[in-house]
């Protein structure tokens, strides 16, 4: 089986490509790996927080804003704490 000139360049060059651009998708996985487990942090912090209050200063090219974050969850599970407790307190002082 005879191979022309240009058919050995061609083949040595795909080949070497190949191994080059294989060697480079591990390096890229784990940045890609990272950068998902970061995003899936800040997406379950922001769907979950741990405040109930926070206060943020955001900064833009005129100046300095403060924005209230607040969280929803939170609010309703201290409510109803609140409530609990009540019911709770008001319970034991009525029955000695």
């Amino acid at each position: 089986m005879a191979f022309s000139l240009e058919t050995s360049i061609i083949m040595s060059l795909a080949l070497s490509l190949f191994l080059q651009s294989s060697s480079l998708c591990v390096p890229e996985a784990v940045k890609v790996r990272n950068s998902a487990a970061a995003t899936v942090i800040s997406v379950k912090q922001e769907v979950n927080p741990a405040f109930i209050y926070r206060l943020e200063t955001q900064t833009t090219q005129q100046g300095t804003i403060s924005v209230l974050k607040c969280s929803p969850q939170k609010m309703v599970e201290s409510l109803s704490l609140y409530r609990d407790l009540k019911f709770l307190m008001t319970q034991r002082s009525e029955h000695p």
